[in-house]
């Protein structure tokens, strides 16, 4: 930026200070993006195996460019996203699979890292007791005890 002066009248005695925009003189610069994610924490409870997941940019003006990725931390098998790297915002689904798990819950960290901040979300997933989780293959079937 520089300063110019406009000034008014025939005498130049009544002059206004004037901030141009100059390329090259250090204009102000387009905000960086700024990550925001929404659930803070991904909870699958018993009968939930989807959540969506709102990977957002805070400053939201249209000038800046959210890049991110995500993995898990520790990477489980359990937990699939529908994708790991995006520009701009978007939503995630996020997918669990209790298939041959034991009971209890079980833990993992998303980790999303992006051009705007690093955020780490909590996934946490129960596994019910009983048959529900179990694998029955074909050659198990009519086998007697």
């Amino acid at each position: 930026m520089r300063v110019a002066g406009i000034c008014l009248g025939a005498s130049l005695t009544a002059c206004l200070p004037l901030l141009v925009a100059t390329p090259g003189c250090g204009g102000a610069a387009a905000p960086a993006p700024v990550l925001t994610v929404s659930p803070a924490q991904a909870d699958f409870p018993v009968g939930t195996d989807t959540l969506t997941l709102q990977i957002r940019d805070e400053t939201a003006d249209g000038d800046s460019t959210l890049t991110w990725s995500l993995a898990e931390d520790p990477e489980v098998a359990w937990l699939t996203a529908d994708t790991e790297t995006g520009e701009g915002e978007g939503d995630v689904t996020l997918t669990v699979d209790r298939t041959g798990l034991d009971n209890g819950t079980l833990t993992t960290d998303l980790s999303i890292t992006s051009s705007g901040g690093s955020v780490a979300v909590p996934v946490e997933m129960v596994v019910p007791p009983g048959d529900a989780n179990v694998v029955i293959s074909s050659e198990e079937v009519g086998r007697d005890g």
